[in-house]
């Protein structure tokens, strides 16, 4: 990816939803199942059953 290309600001944001997800979800003593956040973040970011097998 070109330094200068927008989508390299794309990265940044799903790493730091990620990144923040996983610090909140431990925070909260990680209560929820594994596949739960998962399965949760996929559909915040549109990843489908389909093509998370990718």
């Amino acid at each position: 990816m070109p330094s200068r290309s927008i989508e390299r600001y794309e990265l940044y944001m799903y790493m730091g939803a990620l990144f923040n997800t996983a610090i909140k979800w431990i925070q909260n003593g990680t209560r929820e199942s594994e596949e739960d956040i998962t399965g949760m973040f996929c559909k915040a970011c549109g990843i489908t059953e389909e093509n998370r097998e990718r």
